[in-house]
Protein backbone atom coordinates (compact mmCIF):
# COMPACT_ATOMS: atom_id res chain seq x y z
CA UNK A 1 0.00 0.00 0.00
CA UNK A 2 2.47 2.82 0.86
CA UNK A 3 4.63 2.08 -2.68
CA UNK A 4 0.71 2.86 -4.16
CA UNK A 5 0.74 6.47 -2.41
CA UNK A 6 4.22 6.71 -3.00
CA UNK A 7 3.26 6.32 -6.51
CA UNK A 8 0.47 8.77 -6.13
CA UNK A 9 1.92 11.56 -4.74
CA UNK A 10 5.56 11.29 -6.78
CA UNK A 11 3.11 11.99 -10.23
CA UNK A 12 2.42 15.54 -9.25
CA UNK A 13 4.10 17.28 -11.50
CA UNK A 14 5.13 20.33 -9.06
CA UNK A 15 5.86 18.33 -5.93
CA UNK A 16 6.75 14.67 -7.13
CA UNK A 17 10.31 15.47 -7.95
CA UNK A 18 11.41 16.28 -4.42
CA UNK A 19 10.69 12.64 -3.24
CA UNK A 20 14.58 11.96 -3.94
CA UNK A 21 15.24 14.79 -1.49
CA UNK A 22 12.52 13.68 1.43
CA UNK A 23 9.71 12.16 1.06
CA UNK A 24 7.60 14.34 3.38
CA UNK A 25 8.19 17.14 0.96
CA UNK A 26 6.28 15.53 -1.78
CA UNK A 27 3.41 14.57 0.65
CA UNK A 28 3.15 17.90 2.05
CA UNK A 29 3.20 19.75 -1.71
CA UNK A 30 0.81 17.51 -2.91
CA UNK A 31 -1.90 17.44 -0.67
CA UNK A 32 -1.86 20.83 -0.36
CA UNK A 33 -2.39 21.47 -3.87
CA UNK A 34 -4.93 18.96 -4.19
CA UNK A 35 -7.19 21.35 -1.52
CA UNK A 36 -6.33 24.67 -3.07
CA UNK A 37 -10.23 24.94 -4.67
CA UNK A 38 -11.79 22.61 -2.44
CA UNK A 39 -10.39 23.63 1.32
CA UNK A 40 -8.19 26.89 0.91
CA UNK A 41 -7.61 26.81 4.76
CA UNK A 42 -6.39 23.13 4.34
CA UNK A 43 -4.08 23.87 0.96
CA UNK A 44 -2.60 26.71 3.41
CA UNK A 45 -2.23 24.22 6.76
CA UNK A 46 -0.69 21.68 4.84
CA UNK A 47 2.08 24.33 2.63
CA UNK A 48 2.87 25.82 5.96
CA UNK A 49 3.78 21.69 7.20
CA UNK A 50 5.53 21.39 3.95
CA UNK A 51 7.32 24.42 4.64
CA UNK A 52 8.17 23.23 8.33
CA UNK A 53 9.76 19.72 6.32
CA UNK A 54 11.89 21.92 4.16
CA UNK A 55 13.00 24.54 6.26
CA UNK A 56 14.88 21.32 8.42
CA UNK A 57 15.99 19.78 5.40
CA UNK A 58 17.32 23.00 4.53
CA UNK A 59 19.23 23.59 7.82
CA UNK A 60 20.66 20.33 7.50
CA UNK A 61 21.88 20.71 4.05
CA UNK A 62 23.50 23.81 4.81
CA UNK A 63 24.71 22.92 8.28
CA UNK A 64 23.14 25.30 10.63
CA UNK A 65 22.27 23.37 13.37
CA UNK A 66 18.98 25.39 14.43
CA UNK A 67 18.02 24.54 18.01
CA UNK A 68 14.95 26.80 17.68
CA UNK A 69 11.46 24.56 17.32
CA UNK A 70 8.52 27.43 16.05
CA UNK A 71 9.41 27.98 12.45
CA UNK A 72 10.04 31.71 12.49
CA UNK A 73 12.99 30.94 14.14
CA UNK A 74 14.45 28.47 12.33
CA UNK A 75 13.88 30.40 9.57
CA UNK A 76 16.16 33.46 11.20
CA UNK A 77 19.00 30.93 11.81
CA UNK A 78 18.86 29.81 8.19
CA UNK A 79 19.07 33.53 7.39
CA UNK A 80 21.51 34.99 9.60
CA UNK A 81 23.71 32.15 8.80
CA UNK A 82 23.69 33.35 5.74
CA UNK A 83 22.12 30.03 4.01
CA UNK A 84 19.03 31.78 2.73
CA UNK A 85 18.82 36.00 1.12
CA UNK A 86 16.30 37.67 1.60
CA UNK A 87 13.94 36.57 -1.02
CA UNK A 88 13.92 33.44 -0.23
CA UNK A 89 13.32 34.09 3.43
CA UNK A 90 10.55 36.54 2.76
CA UNK A 91 8.63 33.30 0.35
CA UNK A 92 9.19 31.32 3.83
CA UNK A 93 7.36 34.39 6.07
CA UNK A 94 4.70 34.03 3.44
CA UNK A 95 3.63 30.64 3.57
CA UNK A 96 4.03 30.95 7.52
CA UNK A 97 1.97 33.68 8.05
CA UNK A 98 -0.68 32.34 5.55
CA UNK A 99 -0.72 29.08 7.33
CA UNK A 100 -1.26 30.48 10.75
CA UNK A 101 -3.61 32.40 9.76
CA UNK A 102 -5.49 29.09 7.83
CA UNK A 103 -5.02 26.77 10.90
CA UNK A 104 -7.48 29.29 12.94
CA UNK A 105 -9.82 29.38 9.70
CA UNK A 106 -9.71 33.71 9.32
CA UNK A 107 -8.79 33.01 5.33
CA UNK A 108 -10.98 30.69 3.31
CA UNK A 109 -9.23 32.43 0.14
CA UNK A 110 -8.55 30.35 -3.31
CA UNK A 111 -6.36 33.37 -4.38
CA UNK A 112 -4.35 33.61 -1.72
CA UNK A 113 -4.48 29.41 -1.34
CA UNK A 114 -3.44 29.56 -5.09
CA UNK A 115 0.05 31.72 -4.31
CA UNK A 116 1.02 30.24 -0.97
CA UNK A 117 1.19 26.67 -2.84
CA UNK A 118 3.23 28.24 -5.81
CA UNK A 119 5.65 29.79 -2.95
CA UNK A 120 5.65 26.06 -1.87
CA UNK A 121 6.40 25.01 -5.62
CA UNK A 122 9.30 27.98 -5.58
CA UNK A 123 11.11 27.02 -2.36
CA UNK A 124 11.14 23.29 -3.52
CA UNK A 125 12.36 24.00 -6.93
CA UNK A 126 14.90 26.30 -4.92
CA UNK A 127 15.82 23.40 -2.77
CA UNK A 128 16.57 21.14 -5.47
CA UNK A 129 18.52 23.53 -7.87
CA UNK A 130 20.55 24.39 -4.40
CA UNK A 131 21.32 20.58 -4.01
CA UNK A 132 21.76 19.25 -7.25
CA UNK A 133 23.67 22.56 -7.69
CA UNK A 134 22.43 23.27 -11.59
CA UNK A 135 19.81 25.35 -12.86
CA UNK A 136 16.51 22.92 -14.18
CA UNK A 137 13.83 25.25 -15.17
CA UNK A 138 10.41 24.23 -14.19
CA UNK A 139 6.92 26.06 -14.19
CA UNK A 140 4.07 25.90 -11.59
CA UNK A 141 0.97 23.51 -12.92
CA UNK A 142 -1.97 24.55 -11.41
CA UNK A 143 -4.32 22.13 -10.93
CA UNK A 144 -7.54 22.84 -13.65
CA UNK A 145 -10.43 24.07 -11.48
CA UNK A 146 -13.71 23.02 -11.02
CA UNK A 147 -16.17 25.58 -11.67
CA UNK A 148 -14.95 28.41 -9.49
CA UNK A 149 -16.97 30.53 -7.20
CA UNK A 150 -16.09 33.72 -5.61
CA UNK A 151 -14.65 33.17 -1.61
CA UNK A 152 -16.87 34.04 0.98
CA UNK A 153 -14.29 36.00 2.54
CA UNK A 154 -14.11 38.49 -0.26
CA UNK A 155 -16.46 41.68 -0.32
CA UNK A 156 -16.64 42.29 -4.05
CA UNK A 157 -17.20 38.46 -5.63
CA UNK A 158 -16.22 39.49 -9.11
CA UNK A 159 -12.78 40.82 -8.14
CA UNK A 160 -12.26 37.41 -6.24
CA UNK A 161 -13.02 35.38 -9.34
CA UNK A 162 -11.56 38.01 -11.71
CA UNK A 163 -7.46 37.50 -9.88
CA UNK A 164 -7.65 33.72 -9.68
CA UNK A 165 -8.83 33.70 -13.53
CA UNK A 166 -5.87 36.22 -14.03
CA UNK A 167 -3.14 33.35 -11.80
CA UNK A 168 -4.12 30.58 -13.71
CA UNK A 169 -4.20 32.02 -17.40
CA UNK A 170 -1.02 33.41 -16.33
CA UNK A 171 0.27 29.81 -15.30
CA UNK A 172 -1.04 28.49 -18.45
CA UNK A 173 0.54 30.68 -21.21
CA UNK A 174 4.00 30.30 -18.97
CA UNK A 175 3.50 26.79 -19.68
CA UNK A 176 2.97 27.03 -23.10
CA UNK A 177 5.69 29.22 -23.92
CA UNK A 178 7.95 26.79 -21.73
CA UNK A 179 7.29 24.40 -24.25
CA UNK A 180 8.37 26.46 -27.39
CA UNK A 181 11.30 27.50 -25.37
CA UNK A 182 12.73 24.02 -25.32
CA UNK A 183 16.23 23.73 -26.71
CA UNK A 184 16.16 21.15 -29.91
CA UNK A 185 12.48 20.94 -30.03
CA UNK A 186 10.55 21.73 -33.37
CA UNK A 187 8.72 25.06 -33.27
CA UNK A 188 5.11 24.64 -32.96
CA UNK A 189 2.44 27.76 -32.30
CA UNK A 190 1.65 28.45 -29.72
CA UNK A 191 -2.22 28.02 -30.49
CA UNK A 192 -1.23 23.97 -30.92
CA UNK A 193 0.40 23.30 -27.22
CA UNK A 194 -2.44 25.29 -25.88
CA UNK A 195 -4.35 21.64 -25.62
CA UNK A 196 -0.75 20.11 -23.83
CA UNK A 197 -0.96 22.95 -21.57
CA UNK A 198 -4.63 22.29 -20.28
CA UNK A 199 -3.97 18.95 -20.01
CA UNK A 200 -1.23 18.85 -18.12
CA UNK A 201 -3.71 21.23 -15.84
CA UNK A 202 -6.52 18.71 -15.67
CA UNK A 203 -3.82 15.63 -14.84
CA UNK A 204 -3.19 17.76 -11.99
CA UNK A 205 -6.84 18.24 -11.16
CA UNK A 206 -6.97 14.50 -11.38
CA UNK A 207 -4.39 13.64 -9.24
CA UNK A 208 -5.52 15.97 -6.69
CA UNK A 209 -8.77 14.23 -6.64
CA UNK A 210 -7.06 10.61 -5.88
CA UNK A 211 -5.04 12.09 -3.02
CA UNK A 212 -8.14 14.12 -1.47
CA UNK A 213 -9.64 9.89 -1.86
CA UNK A 214 -7.23 8.80 0.14
CA UNK A 215 -7.11 11.45 3.02
CA UNK A 216 -6.65 9.05 5.31
CA UNK A 217 -3.75 6.75 3.93
CA UNK A 218 -2.01 9.33 2.80
CA UNK A 219 -2.29 11.15 6.27
CA UNK A 220 -0.84 8.01 7.63
CA UNK A 221 1.95 7.23 5.43
CA UNK A 222 3.03 11.03 5.94
CA UNK A 223 3.64 10.75 9.70
CA UNK A 224 5.14 7.85 9.23
CA UNK A 225 7.61 9.30 6.86
CA UNK A 226 7.58 12.42 9.22
CA UNK A 227 8.46 10.20 11.87
CA UNK A 228 11.86 9.32 10.49
CA UNK A 229 12.71 12.97 9.33
CA UNK A 230 15.48 13.40 11.64
CA UNK A 231 17.07 10.41 11.41
CA UNK A 232 17.15 11.05 7.52
CA UNK A 233 18.14 14.53 7.70
CA UNK A 234 21.43 13.27 9.86
CA UNK A 235 23.01 12.25 6.82
CA UNK A 236 23.31 15.90 5.81
CA UNK A 237 24.85 17.17 8.81
CA UNK A 238 27.69 14.49 8.54
CA UNK A 239 28.48 16.58 5.37
CA UNK A 240 31.69 18.21 5.07
CA UNK A 241 32.08 22.10 6.32
CA UNK A 242 33.21 23.12 2.25
CA UNK A 243 30.53 20.77 1.19
CA UNK A 244 28.39 23.10 3.26
CA UNK A 245 29.96 25.91 1.94
CA UNK A 246 29.41 25.33 -1.77
CA UNK A 247 25.62 24.68 -1.30
CA UNK A 248 25.38 27.79 0.50
CA UNK A 249 26.39 29.59 -2.58
CA UNK A 250 24.69 27.10 -4.77
CA UNK A 251 21.32 28.77 -2.65
CA UNK A 252 21.96 31.87 -4.00
CA UNK A 253 22.06 31.46 -7.73
CA UNK A 254 18.90 29.13 -7.33
CA UNK A 255 17.17 32.13 -5.99
CA UNK A 256 18.48 34.14 -8.65
CA UNK A 257 16.78 31.47 -11.28
CA UNK A 258 13.51 32.00 -9.19
CA UNK A 259 14.20 36.37 -9.38
CA UNK A 260 14.17 35.55 -13.66
CA UNK A 261 11.47 33.29 -13.56
CA UNK A 262 9.21 36.12 -12.06
CA UNK A 263 10.04 38.70 -14.50
CA UNK A 264 9.32 36.31 -17.08
CA UNK A 265 5.60 36.28 -15.62
CA UNK A 266 5.87 39.87 -15.64
CA UNK A 267 6.52 39.98 -19.24
CA UNK A 268 4.16 38.21 -20.16
CA UNK A 269 2.01 40.21 -18.20
CA UNK A 270 3.34 42.75 -20.42
CA UNK A 271 2.78 41.03 -23.79
CA UNK A 272 -1.01 40.58 -22.29
CA UNK A 273 -1.56 44.44 -22.25
CA UNK A 274 -0.12 45.28 -25.31
CA UNK A 275 -2.33 43.07 -26.92
CA UNK A 276 -5.17 44.91 -24.86
CA UNK A 277 -7.31 46.95 -27.05
CA UNK A 278 -5.76 50.37 -26.94
CA UNK A 279 -8.56 52.41 -27.83
CA UNK A 280 -10.44 51.42 -24.26
CA UNK A 281 -10.50 53.64 -21.69
CA UNK A 282 -8.86 52.86 -18.28
CA UNK A 283 -12.45 51.90 -17.18
CA UNK A 284 -13.75 50.15 -19.31
CA UNK A 285 -13.91 46.38 -18.93
CA UNK A 286 -10.96 44.71 -21.63
CA UNK A 287 -11.26 41.09 -21.83
CA UNK A 288 -8.32 39.35 -23.26
CA UNK A 289 -7.38 35.33 -24.03
CA UNK A 290 -3.89 35.32 -22.94
CA UNK A 291 -3.36 31.59 -23.43
CA UNK A 292 -5.36 31.38 -27.28
CA UNK A 293 -8.38 30.86 -28.61
CA UNK A 294 -8.23 27.17 -27.46
CA UNK A 295 -8.10 28.25 -23.52
CA UNK A 296 -11.05 28.81 -21.19
CA UNK A 297 -8.90 30.85 -19.00
CA UNK A 298 -9.66 34.81 -19.73
CA UNK A 299 -8.11 38.25 -18.15
CA UNK A 300 -10.61 40.86 -17.22
CA UNK A 301 -9.58 44.33 -17.16
CA UNK A 302 -5.92 45.87 -16.66
CA UNK A 303 -5.32 43.97 -12.95
CA UNK A 304 -1.73 42.16 -14.16
CA UNK A 305 0.45 44.92 -12.00
CA UNK A 306 -1.59 43.99 -9.05
CA UNK A 307 -1.21 40.40 -9.04
CA UNK A 308 1.80 39.28 -10.95
CA UNK A 309 4.86 41.37 -8.56
CA UNK A 310 8.67 40.65 -9.55
CA UNK A 311 9.45 39.38 -6.28
CA UNK A 312 8.56 35.54 -7.52
CA UNK A 313 4.56 36.24 -8.55
CA UNK A 314 4.09 38.00 -5.72
CA UNK A 315 0.41 39.31 -4.66
CA UNK A 316 1.08 39.32 -1.15
CA UNK A 317 -1.00 42.65 -0.22
CA UNK A 318 -3.87 40.24 -0.56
Amino acid sequence: MADVLDDLVRSSANFGYLVKHDPVLAYDGASAESYIYTDPDAAMFKARRFLEALSKKAASVFGVRSQANRLYDRILDLRRAGAIDKDIQDLCDAVRTAGNQAVHGQLRDIHVALQVVRHCFDLGLWLHNTINIGPETKVFVPPRPPELVPSARDADGHDALRDIQVLLATFERRLVLLELERDGAPAPSMRDLVPSAVASMARQASLGEAVRAAEERIENRRTELADRLDERLADDQTRPGSEHEKLRGSSGAASELLKREAERLVEIAQEVAQRSDTAASADSTVVVNVAGDRSSNFVVGKIYGSTVSPTFGGGEGR
